[in-house]
């Protein structure tokens, strides 16, 4: 997102990305700080916070683009099981329950339960608390305002209160509504050290860096070890061009919490801004390994491998964006259709295309409990026990799998990988003909067994393999030193 055409996007969507909850009550939120651009491209943007792991499927299928959607996102797509699915019903809700919902990040339980409670006890500030953040990470910004509003009128003094009503306004894109309840918030506590970053983060937003930068100081004035504010400061003077100070200022943030990762990443930035490649990488590297969802590191790291000239590294970490933006699609489709066997055996083998077997597993293991779908378990745990080097577990699940569903075409074909593991190649080659399966692992089954006879004087069967051996893959006459 370019600052010099920010009104393209909606000021709502640039809030909402830096929206991020603190797993107390809600007059506790955690703020997120804003991410310095990748120089190279003036990008200028505001990734989630270190607490955040995961991007929306929309940022990650454009890493330019914005990276939230208006509406704020769930947590992401992600296998259903019980754990994750809501109660049918809240029996006798408690304010214990719907708090516990709440830092379970079980959403709509817990607006549900306050939502019950606030009928028989409507001026409770920790529900009302409790049912705006429920309200706001559910999508419904509406809601969460009335809440807020409310629960000011009852303590109109309470700057916690303010500053969460200005963190929804934020949300909301209502920046001077926002920046008033911030302003509200410090007068009343002036250690609002929350509302001071909040209002530099409007100050960022604005191109206000200067302003940024002084209430970032205050905020750092009251809590030095405010691990946000040091990152925001970073990007304000990243923005202001100092980059020594905001390296410095990177450095701090890593310092106190060295799991940050969006400070490894704008420190990455700010060191290829200053000739530091190498140190760069590093970085982005330290970020992929805290954060290895997010598009953008890699994205960062291929600049700075471009400008490297480690031509192939760059395009690797490419090739991992579009795969990302795969994940991120299936992971989309998969929230739309929860219950769809396909998009979970289509979200598992893209798992496995990254070797990511522990995410496929979860997979696996979740549609082998139902009957419907148990053979499509068996197979991802037949194709993982391939890709692992294990032929004798792949037999044994593959003739699992036949024996009790015959005209299942890849259990043969896996079963027939399993075989020319172990050197049977005639039983390799009668399931890869059971399968219907002719690719390069067929033809180098037929040409072994082609070596084979022709060592065995059997020239006309050797003659018929090496002709389908060719057929399938004509450079195994080239690369092959032994010929029958």
């Amino acid at each position: 997102m370019r600052f010099a055409s920010l009104n393209q996007y909606s000021l709502l969507a640039v809030f909402v990305l830096l929206t991020v909850y603190h797993p107390a009550a809600w007059g506790m939120l955690k703020e997120e700080p804003a991410s310095i651009p990748p120089a190279a491209q003036n990008v200028e943007e505001f990734p989630p916070s270190g607490v955040m792991e995961k991007a929306s499927p929309a940022a990650q299928q454009d890493p330019n683009a914005n990276p939230f959607p208006i509406v704020p996102a769930q947590e992401g797509s992600k296998l259903t099981d019980a754990s994750d699915k809501p109660p049918k019903a809240v029996e006798k809700p408690t304010l214990e329950l719907a708090r516990r919902l709440l830092s379970e990040k079980k959403f709509a339980p817990a607006f549900q339960a306050s939502d019950e409670l606030l009928k028989s006890d409507p001026k409770n500030i920790d529900l009302l608390t409790i049912h705006a953040e429920s309200a706001t990470k559910l999508g419904n910004i509406k809601q969460a305002i009335i809440d807020l509003q409310l629960a000011l009128e009852l303590q109109p003094e309470n700057a916690e209160l303010h500053n969460s009503l200005g963190f929804v306004y934020m949300t909301a894109g209502q920046l001077d509504q926002a920046s008033e309840e911030f302003t509200t918030a410090i007068a009343l506590d002036a250690k609002q050290a929350k509302a001071f970053n909040n209002r530099g983060m409007i100050k960022v937003a604005q191109q206000d860096f200067l302003m940024a930068v002084n209430d970032f100081n205050e905020a750092l004035q009251v809590n030095e070890n405010y691990v946000d504010a040091y990152n925001n400061r970073g990007f304000a003077y990243w923005e202001l061009g100092n980059h020594a100070e905001a390296i410095k200022n990177f450095d701090s943030a890593i310092k106190l919490d060295p799991d940050y990762f969006n400070a490894y990443n704008n420190r990455g930035l700010a060191l290829i801004k200053i000739g530091e490649l190498e140190a760069a990488v590093k970085d982005f590297t330290t970020a992929i390994k805290l954060a290895p969802r997010h598009v953008k590191h890699y994205l960062h790291r291929a600049m700075a491998y471009d400008e490297l000239g480690q031509t192939d590294l760059a395009r690797g970490d490419r090739q991992k964006i579009v795969w990302l933006e795969e994940l991120a699609g299936i992971e989309m489709r998969l929230s739309e259709y929860p219950d769809s066997v396909g998009v979970r055996v289509e979200l598992a083998n893209h798992y496995l295309r990254a070797d990511e077997f522990a995410a496929a597993q979860k997979i696996a293991a979740v549609l082998a409990e139902n009957e419907s779908s148990r053979v499509q378990g068996l197979l991802i745990d037949a194709q993982i026990a391939d890709r692992s080097g294990k032929p004798e577990e792949v037999l044994r699940i593959t003739s699992q799998i036949i024996t009790d569903s015959p005209e299942e075409n890849d259990a043969y074909s896996l079963r027939g990988n399993a075989y020319l593991a172990m050197g049977d190649l005639d039983k390799a080659i009668e399931d890869y003909e059971r399968s219907g399966r002719f690719d390069a692992q067929v033809a180098s089954a037929y040409w072994k067994r082609s070596q084979k006879l022709a060592r065995e004087n059997k020239t006309e069967k050797a003659q018929a393999d090496r002709s389908k051996a060719l057929m399938l893959d004509p450079t195994l006459a080239e690369s092959s030193a032994e010929k029958p």
